[in-house]
């Protein structure tokens, strides 16, 4: 992990978590200077307006409503009853008449009450989760988007430079054309490189302000905003596999399996009959007497002893176990992967910008330098310009990949789950 971190920590120019950091002290210098739009900012933006975070929210009141209702009691029941009244013969209205009024109460055991809450609280762990995980998600999509516009942004800038080398190109060729140095379908062939060169400019201008419309999209807003294409610069994957038990994917499958857990002792508390005891008093109109009067009903479980339910449940639990186990090695197993390709495009990264891109520079200013004294032709130049350009261009698509993978690394990781909890998992 040392010698990853150190792979990673070589590409890095800004940290993007210190982005908006730098941005204030920016300000202090330059408050007149349009700020560019940070991936924190996009962040926030996108789950201001994502209406599926409310959602969440509201089911979170909703499960601590039910743990409210789960632990109350079960109410108690007054009772009157009237009998022997309203007959024939010896019974007349009201002469022989029998009132009772009893009191009644369903005593729980089993512990259902403490089951029931139980029950209710993992259910609020769950929904908690639920809501962290929708956050990542959305993140990850934003994150994504980010990454796409402003790798786009940055090949502007490489066709950009293109194209002045192209006119630079062509503004020799032809004065070698006119001087007769270089035959006349040297300035035609130039002129086709500028005009491919143009189309490939305005190709990816037209691909930026799509991207960026497509990250405006997360908050429906204007894609109008700067982007910072030194940003591809930074990140890093330095999170380590043994704190995969704070991944809140995991986290809530324990949650679910916790769920299960509390559904399964739910159940076996329902399987214990509940008695109901009675009290009160009997009035016996014909002679004016009272008497006390007491009674209690306990169910027989001949037909129903919840046993299906009961089953259910476990196997419910143990289903949850297993998808737990599944769900830790896949993500295991898809963060090493992450991490090795991260690590592996960090050193092609750092190879072209060190190496190739350097090389390919230098010899193209030889050629130049050649081609002004005439020992070389434009094809020579048009060659190294090419070669410079695809190693540029290489370069950018490893650290668009690059960040692509990171963006899903941080979302397994829950790099950013601090912007929805208030605080940094990590």
């Amino acid at each position: 992990m040392g010698t990853l971190t150190l792979w990673c920590t070589r590409l890095r120019v800004t940290s993007i978590l210190f982005a908006p950091l730098l941005l204030v002290a920016f300000s202090l210098f330059d408050t007149g200077a349009a700020q560019p739009l940070t991936l924190s900012d996009a962040f926030l933006r996108a789950a201001a307006a994502d209406p599926a975070l409310p959602a969440a929210e509201a089911r979170i009141n909703a499960a601590a409503a039910s743990i409210r209702q789960a632990g109350t009691k079960p109410n108690p029941s007054v009772m009157f009853e009237l009998e022997n009244f309203a007959g024939t013969g010896f019974i007349g209205a009201f002469d022989q008449s029998v009132a009772t009024l009893s009191y009644t109460q369903l005593f729980e055991r089993g512990n259902k009450r403490e089951a029931r809450t139980s029950l209710a609280q993992a259910g609020l762990q769950a929904v908690q989760l639920q809501k962290q995980v929708r956050a990542l998600d959305l993140f990850e999509s934003v994150e994504i988007a980010w990454v796409e516009a402003v790798a786009a942004e940055a090949s502007i800038a490489l066709n950009e430079e293109r194209l002045a080398a192209a006119r630079r190109l062509q503004m020799e060729t032809e004065r070698r054309v006119a001087a007769a140095r270089e035959p006349a379908f040297a300035g035609a062939r130039v002129g086709a490189l500028l005009a491919e060169t143009e189309i490939a400019l305005a190709s990816a201008r037209s691909n930026a302000q799509t991207t960026k419309a497509t990250l405006a999209a997360y908050w429906d807003g204007s894609p109008d905003f700067q982007l910072e294409s030194a940003w591809l610069n930074g990140g890093d994957a330095d999170w380590d596999v043994s704190q995969i038990e704070t991944s809140a994917d995991l986290a809530l499958f324990q949650a679910e399996r916790q769920s299960a857990g509390a559904r399964l002792g739910f159940e076996e508390a329902r399987a214990v009959q509940d008695p109901t005891f009675a009290g009160g008093i009997r009035h016996f109109a014909m002679g004016n007497d009272l008497a006390l009067v007491a009674s209690v009903a306990i169910p027989l479980p001949f037909n129903d002893d919840n046993s299906g339910n009961i089953s259910r449940a476990l196997a419910e639990r143990e289903a949850a176990d297993h998808e737990y186990a599944a769900q830790r090695r896949n993500l295991q197993r898809e963060i090493a992967t992450l991490q090795s390709r991260i690590g592996a495009y960090a050193i092609e990264a750092d190879s072209l910008e060190l190496s190739a891109i350097p090389q390919a520079e230098r010899a193209l200013s030889l050629i130049q330098e050649g081609f002004e004294r005439g020992a070389f032709e434009y094809i020579d130049i048009i060659d190294a310009e090419r070669n410079l350009n695809n190693a540029e261009k290489r370069r950018l698509e490893v650290l668009r990949t690059y960040h692509l993978d990171l963006a899903r690394f941080n979302r397994l990781s829950g790099r950013y789950a601090f912007i929805i909890s208030g605080q940094e998992t990590r």
